[in-house]
């Protein structure tokens, strides 16, 4: 027997409720830190050998920023569809780039909750990050697939 994942109409079923509080709380998360230390986040970017200075800088720079704003997006419901779309797409991004570093056998830190130089006191990158990101990817995929069904007209969205 199938679960249903549908609630009455104009509420939400709790499992769905769930599944935006994680990747709320894990955006909001990830943001926060970097905020706190945007230089040792940065040189986290650099670490991880795919992209220059320029591009590590525009990168440590703007992402603290879209993790709380997507967190604040997903938390509130506010153009979920799209939000749990760009969540979908920053965490493809995210496993790609971590599993390059896993198969290029980089120790470095994964950039993710904590941030610091060398992998020393952070998440090293290994394959318990892929098995996390993967997890949080197949949720917000989840959910973005889940929203777009739901919402039948973009005034609904918005």
């Amino acid at each position: 027997m199938a679960f249903p994942l549908k609630a009455t109409r104009g509420t939400e079923h709790p499992i769905i409720s769930l599944l935006r509080l994680v990747l709320c709380v894990t955006w909001f998360l990830a943001g926060f830190v970097k905020l706190q230390n945007p230089y040792l986040f940065l040189d986290d970017v650099i670490q991880y050998r795919l992209v220059g200075f320029g591009v590590a800088l525009l990168i440590a720079t703007i992402l603290p920023v879209m993790e709380i704003s997507l967190a604040a997006a997903i938390g509130t419901r506010f153009c979920l569809p799209f939000a749990a779309g760009l969540s979908s797409l920053l965490l493809t991004v995210f496993l790609v780039a971590q599993s390059s570093a896993v198969i290029r056998q980089l120790d470095i830190s994964c950039g993710c909750f904590s941030s610091s130089i060398g992998g020393q006191g952070g998440g090293v990158v290994d394959y318990f990050t892929l098995l996390r990101t993967g997890a949080l990817l197949a949720i917000s995929l989840f959910l973005t697939i889940r929203t777009f069904k739901s919402y039948t007209r973009l005034r609904d969205v918005i």
